[in-house]
């Protein structure tokens, strides 16, 4: 038996441990469509999913997927940047996904940015309810990647330990290999 899982996978289990049925959920990088599929099947029909992404080739991706599944009416896709998520977002929210770095698939040109990215993490933090959670998958690999892997961490090191509960996992014996942040809002 291996340990090891991919990116996904961690963030799923943790979904599958924190996020209840009549949530209110985000997934702030759709992609492809997995992380977005994933929450929309554990809100149940009582919950949503408000899923971003600047992309319009991966919000077409994430409407099939959840369109196999039936989930359509359990989610707002939306054709905006996740920086701005304060402007749509009224609610409070059980749990947000990040996947930073590029669309699998898509050109590597167009890359999440720290700016925003810190912007968007600013704008959960104050939407997140208590008990919840920040799942942010950070892929560093690529050109950029680095910048916005340590303005990440950066941020994240100056949040109240009082407040917060952070987890990084990482694989240290990899070179440039994806990492998975957890952050958890203290009651």
């Amino acid at each position: 038996m291996r340990i090891q899982k991919t990116v996904v996978e961690m963030i799923h289990d943790t979904l599958d441990f924190v996020v209840n049925q009549g949530d209110i959920v985000v997934d702030a990088t759709a992609g492809n469509g997995h992380d977005t599929l994933k929450l929309a099947e554990l809100v149940g029909e009582d919950g949503h999913v408000y899923a971003f992404d600047i992309q319009q080739t991966a919000l077409d991706h994430t409407k099939e997927r959840l369109a196999e599944a039936d989930f359509l009416q359990r989610v707002t896709l939306l054709h905006l940047d996740h920086s701005i998520m304060d402007t749509v977002i009224k609610e409070k929210i059980a749990a947000v996904v990040f996947n930073l770095g590029y669309l699998p698939g898509g050109s590597h040109q167009i890359i999440t940015e720290p700016r925003k990215t810190i912007t968007a993490l600013e704008h959960s933090l104050e939407l997140l309810q208590s008990g919840g959670v920040i799942l942010i998958g950070v892929y560093w690999g690529h050109p950029g990647g680095e910048i916005e892997k340590n303005a990440v961490e950066q941020w994240l090191r100056q949040l109240p330990a009082a407040d917060y509960d952070i987890m990084e996992t990482s694989f240290p014996n990899r070179q440039k290999a994806p990492i998975v942040i957890t952050l958890q809002k203290k009651c």
